[in-house]
């Protein structure tokens, strides 16, 4: 029926139109949601909370979420307190690859203080990895790191950096004799 009524709104048997419309019905949200709250758990234990003012579902061969509004997710440590939280302006969760895109603006602050920005972060729910090929500025209370790239673990107290920029400052009693 909608296939017919495609066809007759298009005045004839132009396929371009037809995909072109067929597009934007398949590109449009299955499902609109505000004000949404996921909880992410492991064998009854809480691990993240994801908040999103506007969370988007799309029901295509790759299903996906999509929060353009933003995007907060807290981290819950094996003590099941909040070990680190991340912002941003935009987020996507690919259902299926169980994986979390953040970007625009991305903070990440632990329970030590410490605080990452970047322009692009990942999250990958199974391997409970956050990790980016980007550009990253770690602040400490020890000083600021930069770096392109890092890995970490989701609770962001194991921090790597791919490409480090920049000076360490060590104590001397720090060094290996």
């Amino acid at each position: 029926m909608l296939a017919l009524s495609l066809m007759a709104g298009c005045g004839g048997n132009d396929l371009s139109q037809i995909h072109a419309i067929s597009a934007r019905i398949a590109a449009a949200p299955v499902e609109k949601s505000k004000d949404v709250a996921v909880t992410f758990s492991d064998s009854a234990k809480i691990k993240a909370v994801l908040t999103a003012p506007l969370f988007d579902q799309y029901h295509t061969s790759k299903p996906y979420e999509e929060m353009a509004k933003g995007v907060h997710i807290d981290f819950y440590g094996p003590k099941g307190t909040i070990d680190s939280r991340l912002d941003a302006n935009y987020g996507i969760r690919y259902e299926n690859e169980k994986k979390v895109m953040v970007r625009n603006d991305v903070r990440v602050l632990n329970k030590k203080g410490e605080l990452l920005n970047t322009e692009q972060l990942w999250w990958d729910e199974d391997k409970k990895k956050i990790y980016t090929d980007k550009y990253v500025k770690f602040k400490k209370s020890d000083g600021t790191y930069e770096g392109d790239g890092l890995d970490a673990d989701e609770t962001f107290t194991h921090v790597v950096f791919r490409k480090f920029r920049g000076m360490v400052v060590m104590k001397n009693d720090s060094l290996t004799k």
